[in-house]
């Protein structure tokens, strides 16, 4: 698993975590829609490693994301 999924399992200031029989969920802590929602977004640039199902906050951004890794 690359460092980044590794990364995101514990929980930050950022994102809290709920471990889930495929993968995990990611969820934003109040206020920090814009450092998630970035988070998110590379995340889905690591098509190769994971899949990412992005929960959209309607504003632009995301508030939620299911990232199921492939190894």
């Amino acid at each position: 698993m690359p460092l980044v999924l590794i990364t995101l399992l514990e929980p930050s200031d950022v994102h809290e975590v709920e471990p889930l029989t495929e993968g995990f969920m990611i969820r934003a802590r109040p206020g920090k829609a814009r450092p998630f929602s970035e988070i998110v977004r590379r995340l889905h640039e690591l098509d190769n490693d994971c899949a990412v199902f992005a929960q959209a906050d309607g504003k632009g951004g995301y508030e939620a994301a299911h990232v199921i890794p492939f190894d």
